[in-house]
């Protein structure tokens, strides 16, 4: 779409650099169903408290987006899983950008409501 924008504009310095552009930063390949989730994380963020600063997508919105997928339970907790996933790099990413002396992300997303096996200890 932006190729077809600059050439179209009859810009063909502009055209050139969009060309090297993608020449050196090439579209990443996405896993199957990727579509899915990019388009539920995206719509998700209109979800987002921004009061003071940017925050996390609620789960709450996250499992009900699922659901109205029609998403089984496995489904669905693999779903909410990858988008707290994607929320979380997104967030730590936008407040690495906002704030390069900080260490470490200034808001904290919900980790992923899966029990974990317990461990058995040795001995």
């Amino acid at each position: 779409m932006l190729r077809t924008a600059a050439e179209s504009a009859n810009n063909p310095e502009a055209a050139l650099q969009l060309r090297l552009f993608l020449a050196q930063n090439p579209t990443p390949n996405l896993y199957a169903g990727a579509e899915l989730h990019l388009e539920a994380f995206w719509k998700l963020c209109s979800c987002r408290s921004v009061g003071f600063g940017e925050g996390p997508i609620p789960y709450t919105a996250i499992v009900e987006y699922g659901k109205n997928l029609q998403l089984d339970e496995e489904l669905l907790e693999d779903f909410v899983e990858i988008l707290l996933a994607m929320d979380r790099a997104y967030l730590t990413t936008r407040h690495e950008i906002n704030n390069p002396k900080s260490n470490g992300p200034a808001v904290s997303v919900p980790k992923s409501k899966k029990k974990k096996a317990p461990v058995k200890a040795e001995g």
